[in-house]
């Protein structure tokens, strides 16, 4: 049976529209991240060297002239509450996305669904992340990774 996480989601639009600020805004966070980039020369699974600038995909930097879209997000223990992730789109822009267990500025109550999914033989952790409506109504809002792809 699963069980239902009260939480609060919080969306905030990053004040950089380019993909060199997204990754220097997360650079700071100093925790460790992974993701994907969709690239023109097709999806990639990346990293986040703190170390170094830019995004490595198996090891070997990758050409950030060829991504059009970015999703990183903190590694985190798969039994994790909060959660976060940055978002970038070519051309529209960047957020922050977070699932915070105590209400902050902006937040948004919801609910969270723990959820796991399998990506080569391993385990993939995430957040199903559920709103309400005026009518008390659950609706599916979003979902955040926790693990996978490193």
């Amino acid at each position: 049976m699963m069980s239902l996480l009260d939480t609060w989601y919080v969306a905030t639009t990053l004040d950089t529209g380019t993909l060199e600020g997204v990754i220097s805004h997360a650079q700071t966070r100093r925790t460790p991240m992974a993701g994907y980039a969709l690239t023109t020369t097709g999806p990639r699974r990346i990293s986040l060297d703190h170390q170094q600038p830019g995004l490595a995909s198996r090891g070997k930097p990758l050409d950030l002239g060829t991504v059009f879209e970015l999703r990183l997000w903190d590694l985190r223990d798969s039994s994790a509450i909060d959660a976060c992730e940055i978002r970038w789109a070519h051309a529209t822009g960047s957020a922050q996305v977070e699932i915070v267990s105590t209400s902050t500025e902006g937040a948004r109550p919801c609910v969270a669904v723990r959820r796991t999914y399998l990506s080569a033989d391993t385990p993939v952790y995430a957040l199903e992340i559920f709103v309400f409506d005026r009518y008390g109504n659950a609706m599916p809002h979003d979902q955040l990774f926790l693990t996978g792809l490193e």
